[in-house]
């Protein structure tokens, strides 16, 4: 089995050699010059910073699922040791009633009762890590780079001249695919792999967030299994200082859609509406709260954010658009 360990060390080596091409990258300046390293370098940069986050969000979720399944394992070995346990008990029990052994029996009813707790704590458990395991899985298989993202693909073409010759370079831009909405098979598997609508998967969690001047703390009730998906974004929405309004951002409620049809994905905590006012729902076209000049206003680089995590947007819907709106549940 491998480790987290193993995972995060890996992780490191990858990063130290991305940061070397990054490295290597900018001493291009020093020998060679014109428009196309001016049009090249914050790409190469670009493409490296995405396929670094990329590639953290992917590994942290999966080194997370190791040490989960460690955990998982460790209740199933406990279940096994419980179910021996209350094997032999039901056993000395039938040996005690054949022999009228009534204080044999009294001990035995205890141990089968002890066990059989046991039995249930460690079943309990496992279906817990299950989820937890499957949330994890789902984050980082989400997760994907591509070399040419119809939202932002822009390739740099050219020669670098210098007094050793001519480099020739190609290279294209990457981003975080954002989604739209997945199919009804997929969103049934998400939202049993965080436990459907049941209410003791909901609690609140506290947040970092950006609240236009400063870091600052926010609660936000969501379901418990998706906390660590809620907690990468959040971060690193306050690290791009993408500001938040607290009280126009909502998570989990339990309620039907707008148009009454259906439950609601915010009923299953794993969908949350940012910065509603800015960001509306409309029948067609682009945000009409989107005036080039409002921060509140959803981005690019908050649906990438986003997307890492394994939320899709409801800007992306090909009928009305829901620009507040990200669902890791998929609609």
């Amino acid at each position: 089995m491998v480790s987290s360990g193993t995972v995060h060390s890996d992780l490191s080596s990858i990063s130290s050699s991305l940061s070397n091409y990054s490295s290597e990258t900018g001493s291009l300046a020093g020998s060679w010059q014109g428009p196309s390293y001016d049009s090249f370098s914050p790409k190469a940069e670009e493409f490296v910073s995405e396929y670094k986050s990329a590639l953290e969000s992917c590994m942290n979720a999966f080194a997370t699922a190791c040490d989960l399944y460690l955990e998982y394992k460790n209740a199933k070995d406990n279940l096994k040791i419980a179910q021996d346990n209350y094997g032999k008990a039901t056993d000395y029990y039938n040996r005690a009633a054949n022999c009228n052994d009534s204080a044999g029996m009294s001990r035995a009813k205890s141990d089968m009762n002890q066990a059989k707790t046991e039995i249930d704590k460690y079943t309990r458990i496992m279906e817990e890590k299950k989820v937890q395991i499957e949330a994890n899985l789902q984050s980082a298989s989400s997760v994907k780079l591509t070399a040419s993202s119809s939202s932002s693909s822009v390739s740099a073409v050219g020669s670098f001249q210098s007094t050793g010759g001519t480099a020739s370079v190609l290279a294209s831009s990457s981003a975080i695919e954002a989604h739209s909405r997945v199919d009804k098979d997929e969103r049934s598997r998400r939202i049993n792999a965080i436990g459907g609508e049941d209410s003791s998967n909901m609690d609140y969690i506290e947040v970092p967030y950006w609240d236009g001047e400063k870091e600052d703390k926010m609660k936000i009730k969501v379901n418990i299994n998706l906390e660590q998906n809620y907690q990468n974004v959040f971060r690193e929405l306050t690290d791009m200082k993408y500001p938040i309004k607290p009280n126009n951002t909502d998570a989990y409620e339990y309620r039907s859609t707008v148009s009454g049809s259906r439950l609601s994905d915010h009923a299953y905590g794993g969908t949350i509406d940012i910065n509603y006012d800015d960001n509306p729902m409309v029948d067609s076209g682009p945000n009409p709260k989107d005036d080039g000049n409002n921060p509140y206003v959803v981005n690019e680089d908050v649906v990438k954010a986003f997307a890492k995590q394994g939320f899709y947007w409801g800007g992306d819907w090909n009928s009305a658009k829901d620009y507040m709106h990200f669902s890791w549940t998929g609609w």
